[in-house]
């Protein structure tokens, strides 16, 4: 994968629920460049899945699995 495709691979990665961690390792590269990345891209992940983590949190989940379930630990 040539390097300009990785900040948009990584943002659709997360965007499937993986976490930075995940994305990290999978891309080879340090959480602090996926971050990077994400910066770079205007990505924010919390804004991203509000919606999705509000309606589990209406539905009774836990706010530590809502978080969790979207990739965000």
């Amino acid at each position: 994968m040539s390097a300009p495709l990785l900040p948009a691979r990584a943002v659709e990665m997360q965007k499937q629920g993986m976490t930075t961690a995940q994305i990290a390792k999978h891309l080879g590269v340090s959480i602090s460049q996926v971050s990077g990345w994400w910066k770079l891209m205007g990505y924010d992940p919390v804004a991203y899945h509000a919606p999705e983590i509000a309606a589990a949190l209406a539905a009774g989940v836990s706010i530590s699995r809502a978080v969790t379930s979207v990739g965000l630990t």
